[in-house]
């Protein structure tokens, strides 16, 4: 954020004199008011001058913003809840938790704050008067044709005051919902299981980011798409990352049913997720409520660059939003939706894969049936086109995917493919292992990560006959889809591993 801190003073009754105090002091930017012990750190302050230019601009006249805090009950996002073991987190990083989880909208409001103000230059000039006070500010702002507006992404702690209270009620009232509603659920899911191990460091920057924030787009498979996400993730500790899983929790009801939000590689708590109706199958060349989803994101994280390394249950709308892209090419979907199968049978010298040929003779994933061989070739085809026409960058985990991509569509030759490959965090240091002969002279075989119905399982499935009279075959950390190896001669099945 560029936009300098506002100057401060404590709120009194005598709130015109406070403005033309400040205003003689020569401040011209907003003007920010609040009572003395709130927790308010830089950025806040630096965010709320921003928002309050903006919404300025935005209405075309004069603006008082104000922000959530625990000081009030009716202003309070955690009025209700509990933290996991009982402590709750400091001021400042629950201050930063809303910022992170809250939908970011603006509420008008009817009722003069006590506790924090910021108000545009033009409020000021409405206000700046020494018969100004609190009873009669905000008649006066709406005169002015004004707004006092409320940000939800804003909170203020009060150290005085209690966090989780809520007002008890009469036997006959019932509890009115807060407006923020979405914004208690998703930090009542945090404060049980987000706010630990190095949480506060990934709320930090992306409260304080002064570089783009990188949005990662994938799927919710795990495997080696999301180690690599994981690596790049890790290997950037500076920087700010979010990554959006689409998801399919409904057996049969496609890929992109729901997307979830993450802030780093913190994937046990998800900052927002929602519901697409109609949901992705697979991946469409175009959808208007996904694309309004993503334009949500990009806005409200202040996204400022693109990484998608899975276009499973989203849209090519994904490589259009006019940010710089990278495509990652983990695989080479969606030209080759078989993920599964080696595409090199059914490859010809300067002609596109065979892909008819191929889906006659092998069966797609189920989440992957609804297209037919001319409509995945036609998803292929402008899959290109749209990376060609947006300046998308590529990139690859090895020269072999670069070249085999070129393959499948000679349309890909003049492409430029930068090669990144996989990483894996250091190993701690330990004693050596020495090998150790097996009794009948067969070999150890080790198979790390997963190994899905799309990744590899039906080659290994195919090969293990030949393969296990050479060696003891190994899974480790397969996961569930694993199992299918549960019984086989010659291997053995780890289900859940991390190193």
């Amino acid at each position: 954020m560029t936009e300098p801190a506002p100057q401060k003073k404590s709120l009194h009754a005598t709130l015109g004199e406070d403005l033309l105090a400040q205003r003689c002091e020569g401040v011209t930017g907003p003007i920010l008011l609040r009572q003395p012990d709130l927790v308010v750190e830089e950025w806040l302050e630096a965010a709320a001058a921003e928002l309050c230019k903006a919404l300025e601009s935005r209405y075309g006249r004069p603006v008082v913003l104000t922000a959530l805090s625990n000081t009030e009950p009716h202003l309070n996002p955690f009025a209700g809840l509990s933290a996991s073991g009982g402590d709750a987190p400091d001021g400042a990083t629950l201050s930063r938790l809303v910022h992170l989880l809250a939908p970011g909208r603006i509420h008008d409001w009817k009722r003069w704050p006590t506790h924090f103000l910021a108000f545009s230059p033009t409020a000021v000039d409405v206000l700046a008067d020494s018969g100004t006070d609190r009873k009669n500010a905000l008649r006066r702002l709406r005169r002015a044709g004004g707004r006092l507006v409320l940000a939800d992404s804003l909170f203020c702690h009060d150290p005085r005051s209690g966090l989780f209270e809520q007002p008890v009620l009469e036997p006959h009232e019932e509890r009115r919902p807060a407006a923020w509603g979405d914004l208690g659920a998703r930090l009542d899911q945090w404060l049980r299981t987000g706010v630990e191990n190095g949480a506060n460091d990934d709320l930090a920057r992306y409260c304080g980011a002064d570089r783009p924030v990188t949005l990662h787009i994938t799927h919710s498979w795990g495997g080696g798409v999301a180690q690599w996400v994981e690596s790049l993730v890790d290997a950037d500790p500076d920087g700010v990352h979010l990554q959006l899983h689409a998801e399919g929790p409904e057996t049969g009801q496609g890929c992109g049913q729901r997307y979830s939000l993450y802030l780093s590689n913190r994937l046990g708590a998800p900052v927002a997720h929602w519901w697409l109706q109609p949901p992705i199958r697979s991946t469409e060349q175009t959808h208007d409520a996904y694309r309004s989803l993503l334009e949500g994101i990009l806005q409200r994280h202040g996204v400022g660059r693109i990484v998608v390394s899975s276009l499973i249950g989203h849209s090519l709308d994904a490589l259009s939003t006019g940010l710089p892209t990278v495509q990652v090419l983990h695989d080479f979907y969606p030209a080759w939706p078989l993920l599964g199968i080696h595409p090199e049978p059914f490859l010809k010298e300067g002609r596109p894969a065979a892909l008819s040929s191929a889906l006659d003779r092998h069966r797609l994933l189920d989440e992957l049936s609804d297209y037919d061989a001319d409509e995945w070739s036609e998803l292929g085809r402008n899959w290109r086109e749209r990376v060609q026409q947006n300046g998308v960058r590529l990139a690859a985990p090895s020269r072999s995917v670069a070249d085999l991509l070129r393959r499948l569509d000679p349309g890909w030759s003049g492409e430029e493919v930068a090669i990144i490959p996989h990483g894996l965090p250091r190993l701690a240091a330990g004693a050596g292992i020495i090998p150790r002969d097996r009794d009948d002279g067969r070999l150890r075989l080790v198979i790390p990560g997963r190994i899905q119905e799309g990744k590899g399982q039906k080659l290994l499935l195919e090969a293990l006959p030949e393969l296990t009279r050479h060696a003891q075959v190994c899974l480790l950390g397969a996961g569930k889809c694993g199992e299918v190896f549960f019984g086989q001669s010659g291997v053995d099945v780890i289900v859940q591993y991390r190193r």
